[in-house]
């Protein structure tokens, strides 16, 4: 698969001088060590606050935390990416009274964000000043990874405005990383809901990610985009955060599929969409730096696999006890599968996983949806299995028919019938050394009619009888009734050919005219459910409830699927058809209402085709007229 691994570390908040790290980081590192062992095409996304304080007097700290994080990673780490948080910006009281008057109040901001008329560059070189540290460390950072010798590719990575676009391959697709900085307009305590982008940085990344994506070689584009910042979108004021959602939305603009940022230190994993594209936000942080009083909470770190291949995320969240090590954080596994792998799985696009399959219906009418739980994956499995078990039994059982048949019809040549021994050797070899002239199939079938049509009833019985038992098998204590239904020509109406399960020895099945959803699952060439479609089954629920006992629950009626099923009558004359009926329809009937995911995924595993084809391999070794065996059948049961 075309998978790679982000490892996510946000407020880191190192504050010890010297390069000996502290008992956190030092944790932090070897648990690093465990988690990614098996992981390959690593990116390390950092979303600020590597410093406590815009102390850059423990820069040293900083840069032996890193240098050992790559000798633990060493050549699986592909490319880091750094943005700054508001502990990484040098304030002063110049910036914090020009930011202040510029923007004023929150409702004041929104206006003045859309406008900006004097804010770039103006305004924005005061701003960047407060950055010239972090600047010099990230570039320290890269040089790490990168190598103080490569300062081509060093220097292509620092951004003058600490925000822009970076697009690498990685493990053979093109992963796109926009970088934002939100730190900038952080004034202090009152950031919450007054955090700005800005409309410049966001013009500018737009800018920057369309001219990179015209570089990219021919017949490429950009497989995955990454949006990182250091605040959670919810920080932004109220107009900066429809715009930065419609901006990262877009399929026209920006595109992004992930949104990684840190600040407030939680777990949170939140998922925006609109009808065409979806955006996953992951939030993560270690939080303060160690022995912190007035912050007694887990330092959390995360790492999230990406599977482009299957449309897939599985996020990890490890956070610290008290013993600062670290384990899996299990107040976000909420779920037990979470909690036996550790991680939570989640699409990247949700718009482009259908997390429910669709129940048939008649043609007027839209599909209804039936959503995929723990419980209808379990049934999924089980379900697939026992209809494979009936396939590999039903064939198993139309070998020994033939064989019997065979041996009967040895038998009658020994007896003097000496004229059908060639015709043996060549059925022998057709039936069992899968020759492909079946002539001669047809020629004995043909001249033994009633022999045939009777083991074809036989298989027809057998096929419900295995259905039925194979669901016993897997729902031990259901109750189910599955059976064939007949054309009957002179009356329109479906009568019982064989029947199985429930009461099935003391019940006769009344006839049933056509219509209803005999007619529409033929129209639709779909099984239909009843409930599903009950404005079309009326008659059978009226009958239904009047039944003082024995009243079904639901039921499925279904047309086979196979060439011979169809009557067609044309006009002599016109040859427009007057008359087309399916001669074989199957149904399965349900008494409990827990069955009736049965149903739903016997519609959706398609159990016409299945049973069409189960039948379209009788008629393939022995070729019957089944308009025929329907008329004879027909006859003895009137007679």
């Amino acid at each position: 698969m075309n998978d790679f691994t982000v490892l996510h570390l946000s407020d880191l908040h190192i504050s010890l001088s010297g390069k000996k790290l502290s008992m956190l980081m030092e944790n932090l590192l070897k648990d690093i060590e465990q988690e990614m062992k098996f992981s390959e095409n690593i990116l390390v996304v950092v979303t600020g606050d590597i410093v406590n304080q815009a102390q850059y007097q423990n820069r040293d700290n900083v840069l032996e935390f890193f240098t050992k994080l790559k000798g633990i990673l060493k050549e699986r780490v592909k490319h880091i990416y750094i943005v700054p948080g508001n502990h990484d910006r040098r304030r002063n009281v110049l910036d914090q009274q020009i930011l202040n008057k510029e923007f004023g109040n929150a409702s004041e901001s929104d206006k003045s964000m859309y406008e900006e008329p004097d804010f770039y560059p103006e305004l924005w070189k005061y701003i960047r000043m407060s950055f010239d540290e972090h600047a010099e460390l990230v570039k320290e950072i890269y040089e790490i990874y990168y190598g103080k010798e490569n300062k081509d590719e060093v220097s292509k990575r620092l951004f003058k405005d600490t925000y822009g676009v970076q697009i690498d391959k990685v493990n053979g697709k093109n992963i796109c990383v926009l970088q934002f900085n939100t730190a900038w307009s952080c004034t202090g305590s009152n950031d919450e809901r007054n955090i700005r982008i800005g409309k410049f940085q966001i013009e500018h990344i737009k800018e920057s990610y369309r001219k990179k994506c015209e570089k990219l070689p021919r017949g490429e584009q950009v497989d995955l985009t990454i949006a990182i910042a250091h605040h959670p979108v919810g920080w932004l004021s109220g107009k900066e955060e429809d715009l930065i959602q419609a901006e990262l939305l877009s399929n026209n603009s920006l595109h992004a599929n992930v949104y990684i940022c840190g600040h407030t230190h939680n777990r949170d994993v939140i998922n925006w969409q609109n009808n065409r594209h979806s955006l996953t936000t992951l939030v993560s942080g270690i939080g303060w730096p160690d022995g912190s009083a007035t912050h007694p909470y887990a330092h959390t770190y995360s790492s999230y696999v990406f599977n482009l291949d299957v449309n897939s995320i599985d996020v990890y969240v490890r956070s610290s006890n008290d013993a600062l090590t670290f384990e899996p954080d299990f107040r976000i596994y909420t779920e037990q599968r979470n909690k036996e792998e550790n991680k939570i799985i989640m699409p990247i696009n949700i718009c482009k996983t259908q997390a429910y399959f669709n129940l048939s219906s008649v043609v007027e009418r839209s599909s209804k949806a039936c959503y995929i739980t723990e419980k209808i994956i379990k049934n999924l499995n089980g379900y697939v299995h026992f209809l494979e078990n009936i396939r590999v039994r039903m064939q198993e059982g139309l070998f020994r028919m033939k064989y019997d048949i065979f041996e009967n019809l040895v038998l009658y040549a020994s007896k003097g019938n000496k004229h059908i021994e060639q015709q043996l050797y060549e059925l022998e070899e057709f039936w069992f050394m899968e020759s492909k002239d079946d002539a001669i199939a047809r020629k004995i079938v043909k001249r033994n009619p009633q022999l045939f049509q009777t083991q074809f009833s036989g298989y027809l019985q057998y096929l419900c009888t295995q259905v039925c038992k194979g669901i016993y098998e897997f729902r031990d204590g259901t109750d189910v009734r599955v059976h064939f239904r007949q054309w009957n020509k002179d009356t329109d109406c479906y009568i019982q050919n064989c029947i199985y399960g429930r009461n099935a020895e003391h019940y006769e099945m009344k006839p049933i005219e056509w219509g209803e959803l005999l007619e529409e699952a033929y129209r639709r060439k779909r099984p239909l459910i009843a409930s599903v479609n009950e404005g079309y089954c009326k008659k059978s629920m009226e009958q239904n409830k009047k039944k003082d006992s024995g009243q079904w629950e639901d039921f499925i009626t279904v047309i086979p699927e196979f060439v011979k099923n169809n009557y067609i009558q044309r006009n002599k004359k016109t040859g427009k058809i007057e008359q087309k009926r399916p001669l074989l329809t199957f149904g399965i009937t349900i008494y409990e209402k827990e069955d009736k995911t049965l149903l739903y995924l016997l519609d959706y595993l398609r159990i016409d085709k299945i049973v069409g084809e189960m039948i379209h391999d009788f008629l393939y070794y022995m070729p019957i007229d089944l308009k025929e065996y329907i008329k004879l059948g027909n006859q003895e049961r009137n007679s």
